[in-house]
């Protein structure tokens, strides 16, 4: 049994040894859908995770896969009422990844909610992501493996984002082991 007003110091945390291993990447896919002016939950339904506390620098936003970003697998057209034109990834049909560095100090007893804002007034789409391809099938012929150019922003901004803070908050739940 733990005292539980004991609290675990950050620096405590530290055996971060091949963080940025691709094989380490969290991935989470779901069905697609549009996006549209309103936010969008993209964790799909009860497949959340939980990240230890942790502090890790940003991505530098080149080809160098060291750092942290986030990476949203989608496809980005320029919609003019039925005519679509496909603006990211290059290839037609294909997905890819955009990405947006992200400087992260997370606490013991915080929860981070990340809220990206593709394409609003000031921001874009963000950078190919350095390592294009799902870590968990590298050989997925949906994803475009080349597309755009690196470190250029897709469609010229950054990806905009927010990030809100909460307490933690304690919930009684049997856990199957």
């Amino acid at each position: 049994m733990t005292d539980a007003s004991y609290v675990l110091r950050q620096e405590k945390w530290d055996n971060l040894k091949g963080g940025d291993a691709p094989s380490r990447a969290y991935v989470i896919r779901g069905d697609e859908f549009s996006l549209t002016g309103d936010a969008e939950s993209l964790m799909f339904g009860n497949d959340n995770f939980m990240l230890l506390p942790q502090k890790q620098h940003k991505w530098n936003a080149t080809r160098d896969t060291t750092g942290v970003y986030i990476s949203v697998l989608c496809q980005i057209f320029n919609v003019d009422g039925d005519n679509k034109t496909q603006l990211f990834p290059k290839t037609a049909g294909l997905f890819g990844f955009a990405a947006v560095p992200v400087e992260i100090d997370w606490q013991p007893g915080k929860k981070y909610i990340y809220t990206l804002d593709f394409c609003s007034e000031g921001g874009g789409a963000g950078k190919p992501d350095p390592d294009p391809q799902d870590p968990t099938n590298p050989k997925d012929p949906l994803i475009d493996p080349d597309p755009a150019v690196p470190g250029k922003d897709i469609l010229g901004k950054p990806i905009r984002f927010t990030v809100t803070v909460e307490e933690w908050g304690e919930e009684d739940s049997d856990i199957r082991m």
